[in-house]
């Protein structure tokens, strides 16, 4: 088969949503951070999965945290593949990273 099913990504309310549901214990905490969440949305390219992982990993985080992370900076490889692994989005077999095919579309 040479064609491939691209899925759309939410529109911008709909991944706000589902962001600051996996991302902010309280729901309020949303208009605190809000310029950040619409950063990170944009990452994530509206992608549902992506929203959900990057909301599960910088939930509980500081804002400064975040804004590092975002601008490219105190990024650990070892901290971000154990934050994986804890998700099942990757496994670790004989000293390889290994993802299943759907994640790796999804993503």
């Amino acid at each position: 088969m040479d064609e491939y099913y691209e899925p759309r990504g939410l529109d911008t309310c709909e991944a706000l949503k589902l962001f600051s549901y996996h991302a902010y214990a309280k729901e309020d905490s949303l208009f605190d951070f809000y310029p950040l969440s619409k950063q990170v949305i944009g990452y994530c390219d509206h992608n549902p999965l992506a929203l959900q992982v990057m909301g599960s990993f910088l939930r509980s985080k500081s804002k400064d945290f975040v804004t590092k992370m975002l601008d490219g900076h105190d990024i650990s490889a070892k901290r971000g593949v154990k934050v994986l692994t804890d998700r099942c989005l990757i496994t670790i077999l004989e000293r390889k990273l290994w993802m299943q095919n759907m994640i790796q579309k999804l993503g």
